[in-house]
C-alpha cells in the first residue's frame, strides 16, 4: 500500500491554515473586547447629579456611610447626616452588601430628598427581589450598577439617558464631600457657614472631610474659580530645621481672607504672646504682605525676595541717630532725631557663608531669597538646614498642582489661650496647619490635624 505524501501534507497544511485562522479571530476578538472595556466610561453616581442640584453630601465609600466620623472632625451638626445614612441602610436591604457610593442631594426650588447609589455589582436577580420588597420606592436605573431614589418623576425625566458629569472639578474619591450654597445653607451647615467669607458672585462651595488613621484628619474647602488662573510653580527655598511656628501670606490673596485671619487668629494669638514686640499695624505690613515669618520661643525669622536692609530701620530696636534743628509754625525751635541712613552693617561668616548685621538685627541672601532674624543663632540653622518649605505641607496637601498661597503652622501648646486653643486642646490635636491653595481651576483652604 503506498501513501501520497503529498496530498497528506497538503490536507495538513489546510488544517494548519485553519487554526491559525482561528487562533488569528481570537486575537481580534479580545482586542475588540479589550478596547471597548477600557473605554467605557468608569462612571460615578455623582455623574448623574442635576444641573439645578443646590445641595449634596455624599459619602465615598460604605465605610464612610457605616463609620461615624471622628470626634475631632465634627465641625457642624452632623445628626441629619447620620439620619440619612440609616434611612439608606434600612431601604437597601440586601444591596447595602455592595454598596460603593451614596449621595443624598437636593435640587433648587424643593426640599425633597433624593439619593444617588453606587454599587460594585448589581445583578438582576438580588435588585429584582429588592424591588418586590420595596415596591412603593420610585426608581431610575440610569448605569448598570447605579440607582436614584427619589419620589419625583420629574426629576427622573429631567436626567433620564443623560450622562450630566457636572461635579467633577477636584472630586476627591476619599472620606465624605460636601456641596452648597454658601447664601443658602442647609440647616445643619447655617452655623459653619457663617465663619466663612464669599463673594456673592461665587457663592458655591465644596468640602472634603477625611480621616486618614489616628494621627492625620483632613478639612478641605474650596472653590471653583470663575476664570482659569494662571499658576507658577511652588518654589523650593530653605527653612530653618527647628522652629516653634511658621505663618506665610501672599499679598495677592483676598482681603475677605487676610481681614479674617488678622481679626480672629493673628492679632489675638500675638496679643496674648508675653514676648509680643509687633504693633497691629507691623502684623498686617509683615505677615499679611509677601512675608514669611517663622518664630522660636522669643526669636522670628522672615522671608522675602526683596532686601531686607533697607528695611532694617523699621524693625531695630535702637540706632544711630541724627539731630536735626527744625522749627513749628509758630516759630518755635525743636529739634529731630532720625534715625541715621548709614547704619553700621557688620559682615560674619559661618559655614562659608557671610551673613550681616545692623544693630541686633542679622540678614542673609540665599538664591532668590532674602532673610531677617533678631536672633543670630536662627540665621546660621538656616544656613546647615537642609529642610524646604514644602517640608511644612507634606503630610497635608497630596496634589502636586497646588500652589500653595497662605499658611499656618502653630503646635498647640504654643498658642496662647483663646478659644481654638481649647478646641484643640480636647480634641487631643498637636497643632493647627492650614494651608490656602489654588490650581488653575480651583481655589481652597486645607486644615491638617
Amino acid at each position: 500500500m503506498s501513501v501520497n505524501f503529498s496530498q497528506l501534507f497538503k490536507e495538513k497544511s489546510k488544517f494548519l491554515d485553519i487554526k491559525v485562522i482561528l487562533v488569528i479571530a481570537v486575537l481580534i476578538i479580545c482586542l475588540v473586547i479589550t478596547k471597548l472595556w477600557s473605554v467605557a466610561p468608569q462612571l460615578s453616581a455623582r455623574d448623574f447629579l442635576p444641573l439645578n442640584t443646590s445641595f449634596f453630601y455624599e459619602w465615598t465609600s460604605q465605610k464612610s456611610l457605616t463609620d461615624n466620623l471622628p470626634p475631632q472632625l465634627i465641625i457642624f451638626d452632623d445628626q441629619l447626616p447620620m439620619e440619612k445614612a440609616d434611612f439608606l441602610r434600612q431601604n437597601l436591604g440586601d444591596l447595602f452588601d455592595n454598596l460603593q457610593e451614596a449621595i443624598w442631594f437636593k435640587v433648587a426650588g424643593s426640599e425633597e430628598d433624593n439619593y444617588l447609589v453606587k454599587f460594585s455589582k448589581l445583578s438582576s436577580k438580588s435588585f429584582k427581589n429588592w424591588h418586590e420588597k420595596h415596591p412603593e420606592v420610585i426608581y431610575y436605573q440610569p448605569s448598570d450598577n447605579i440607582l436614584m431614589l427619589t419620589d419625583s418623576v420629574e426629576l427622573i425625566n429631567s436626567i433620564k439617558g443623560k450622562i450630566i458629569g457636572h461635579f467633577t472639578v477636584n472630586h476627591l474619591s476619599k472620606g465624605i464631600n460636601i456641596y452648597w450654597q454658601l447664601n443658602q445653607p442647609p440647616d445643619f451647615l447655617y452655623n459653619f457657614s457663617s465663619f466663612l467669607a464669599y463673594s456673592s458672585e461665587n457663592p458655591e462651595i465644596f468640602m472634603n472631610i477625611q480621616s486618614v488613621g489616628q494621627k492625620q484628619n483632613k478639612v478641605n474647602l474650596f472653590q471653583i474659580n470663575n476664570q482659569p488662573l494662571d499658576i507658577e510653580q511652588n518654589v523650593l527655598f530653605k527653612i530653618p530645621s527647628d522652629f516653634d511656628l511658621a505663618i506665610g501670606f501672599n499679598a495677592s490673596s483676598t482681603e475677605s481672607l487676610s481681614n479674617f485671619l488678622n481679626k480672629n487668629l493673628l492679632i489675638p494669638i500675638y496679643d496674648g504672646l508675653p514676648y509680643y514686640n509687633l504693633s497691629n499695624q507691623k502684623i498686617s505690613q509683615y505677615f499679611l504682605g509677601d512675608n514669611i515669618i517663622f518664630q522660636d520661643d522669643d526669636g522670628w525669622l522672615m522671608i522675602n525676595q526683596e532686601d531686607y536692609q533697607q528695611k532694617t530701620l523699621d524693625l531695630a530696636d535702637s540706632f544711630e541717630v541724627q539731630e536735626i534743628n527744625k522749627v513749628l509754625p509758630d516759630g518755635t525751635a525743636y529739634t529731630e532725631l532720625i534715625a541715621s541712613q548709614e547704619q553700621t552693617i557688620v559682615e560674619h561668616e559661618f559655614a562659608d557663608q557671610k551673613y550681616w548685621q545692623i544693630d541686633g538685627l542679622f540678614g542673609i541672601q540665599l538664591e532668590n531669597y532674602y532673610y531677617l532674624s533678631n536672633r543670630q543663632y536662627l540665621i546660621e540653622d538656616l544656613i546647615t538646614s537642609d529642610k524646604k518649605i514644602n517640608n511644612l505641607w507634606a503630610d497635608c496637601l497630596d496634589n502636586s498642582s497646588y500652589r500653595v498661597r497662605d499658611f499656618i503652622f502653630w503646635p498647640t501648646d504654643k498658642l496662647p489661650d483663646i478659644p481654638i486653643k481649647a478646641y484643640l486642646e480636647e480634641n487631643n490635636l498637636q497643632s493647627l496647619d492650614i494651608f490656602s491653595y489654588y490650581n488653575s481651576a480651583i481655589t481652597g483652604l486645607q486644615w491638617c490635624f
